[in-house]
């Protein structure tokens, strides 16, 4: 598996415009060229400047048409349309008119993504039933097709060269006696929960509740009765927050272990509901006194560690991750030394001088995946297995960094015995992340800690290190390593 391939599966999904009809009829020509192409005797179409138009005009086109792309760093690497049925002509049948996949990004979820926000808008816009249009003969697409729920209806043309399939779109609209009972009990933001559901293209027919647990920063989290099952749904409000979708992406792509993901869209998740789950619990706070639990964080962290050495450059490293040190430059510290007071001045300015030099030589070390947010509130443990096995779950904050910082992260929120089996079980970690970790951290705390309305508890044994100097020895010891 190549490095690069670890980003194909972090998108996003936004509205057309005109100006995407070129990338849109490149797409549109080398997915058929490399899809059924050759089922039509027509391989080696290419993109001319009436094929453009075409897509422009498309593109273009007011509601009922509706059309929307799939974006992969900057580059679009996807597009479906929907409308009313155009073969036969029947505004009352709905029809997804095109959908189309860069080739190099297939088969990594981009065109179930769009499918399913396009049943969402058929649904929405009124539609009962909705056709499309293939290729006969055309396997990959016929067996796609069907997977989402789609069949073929006998209707065929350009003899018998394409073939029509049909989606019973009822399946997937709430009837009223459900949309009443649920409307009896919904607020607005319960509203907007059903809407996001609607979003993920989720059979609604057996939703019975839909609680809202909290909101906070403009993000809300609720949890989901669909059934008998119980799901916790994330909807994001907040762009930075937002990453944490893509962090599900890539964990699960890495292999890493996560929280089961029943469906996402860019800016939510529907994930397992711990609480209701018959192989996990949420973690209590006497968990993390116990050296079992400190052995199955470690495994935890080693294998996230593990698959993240593979971003050791900023060429290989997704672009939704930060490093936390970034924050601490020659501006940022100048502003933490104004605040603490004192008169070292002449001290700061050192550090302030040699911040980028100490920087660059850290991130030479081996980087990788890191955590950055442990605390036993966002940890799962499994309720049967022995030994017991940890997943951490909420990665709002996941980021790239030094292995050190981030088990010093963990072993700070530990009991005395389960951060002894931590680190036992963990292992070394190169000694010269701890010199630079020991100086860069209480930086980036103060950093963080000056930027709150009201300086939190969490920041006062580094801001004791900065009032007594201390801090600075810390410097002398990461000069002698430069």
């Amino acid at each position: 598996m190549k490095q690069g391939e670890v980003q194909k599966l972090l998108h996003t999904i936004r509205p057309a415009a005109p100006e995407d009809a070129e990338a849109a009829a490149r797409i549109y020509i080398d997915s058929w060229n490399a899809g059924f192409g050759e089922l039509m005797s027509q391989a080696n179409r290419t993109v001319t400047a009436d094929r453009v138009e075409r897509w422009r005009h498309d593109l273009a086109q007011p509601v009922p048409h509706r059309w929307w792309v799939a974006v992969h760093e900057g580059s679009i690497v996807g597009f479906a349309g929907i409308g009313p049925s155009r073969d036969p002509v029947d505004p009352q049948l709905g029809e997804l008119h095109t959908i189309a996949i860069d080739p190099p990004y297939w088969r990594q979820g981009i065109g179930k993504a769009l499918i399913s926000l396009a049943l969402q808008h058929l649904v929405s816009d009124g539609y009962r039933e909705a056709i499309l249009w293939t290729v006969e003969g055309y396997e990959r697409g016929i067996a796609f097709y069907e997977a989402m729920g789609w069949s073929r209806d006998g209707g065929v043309r350009d003899n018998g060269r394409q073939i029509r399939f049909r989606r019973d779109l009822a399946p997937l609209r709430v009837p009223p006696s459900t949309m009443h009972r649920l409307r009896d009990s919904m607020n607005k933001s319960t509203d907007d929960a059903y809407v996001v559901l609607r979003k993920i293209g989720l059979d609604t027919t057996q939703l019975t509740k839909v609680e809202s647990i909290r909101k906070r920063h403009g993000n809300r989290l609720f949890r989901i009765t669909l059934g008998s099952s119980s799901y916790i749904l994330k909807v994001f409000g907040n762009p930075d927050a937002s990453s944490e979708v893509r962090a599900y992406a890539l964990l699960k792509y890495l292999g890493v272990p996560t929280l089961h993901t029943v469906a996402t869209t860019s800016d939510a998740l529907l994930l397992e509901d711990v609480e209701a789950s018959k192989h996990l619990r949420l973690a209590g706070e006497d968990d993390v006194g116990k050296a079992g639990v400190g052995v199955a964080i470690a495994a935890w962290y080693r294998a996230l560690h593990h698959a993240g050495s593979r971003f050791s450059t900023d060429q290989t490293k997704p672009t939704f991750l930060r490093r936390e040190i970034e924050e601490v430059t020659p501006a940022s510290i100048f502003d933490v030394a104004s605040r603490v007071g004192g008169a070292n001045h002449s001290k700061w300015a050192n550090l302030a001088d040699n911040i980028d030099r100490i920087k660059n030589t850290a991130m030479a070390l081996e980087e990788t995946l890191t955590y950055n947010d442990f605390h036993w509130t966002n940890l799962a443990l499994s309720r049967n297995e022995k030994p017991i096995r940890a997943v951490m779950f909420d990665y709002h904050l996941i980021g790239v960094g030094l292995r050190y910082s981030d088990c010093r992260n963990v072993a700070g929120s530990l009991g005395p015995d389960a951060a002894d089996a931590f680190w036992s079980a963990y292992g070394d970690t190169d000694p010269r992340e701890k010199i630079f970790d020991d100086l860069l951290a209480p930086l980036h705390a103060l950093v963080e800690a000056f930027r709150r309305p009201k300086f939190p508890s969490w920041g006062e044994e580094s801001l004791e290190l900065a009032k007594s100097g201390k801090i600075h020895c810390r410097l002398d010891g990461v000069m002698k390593i430069l």
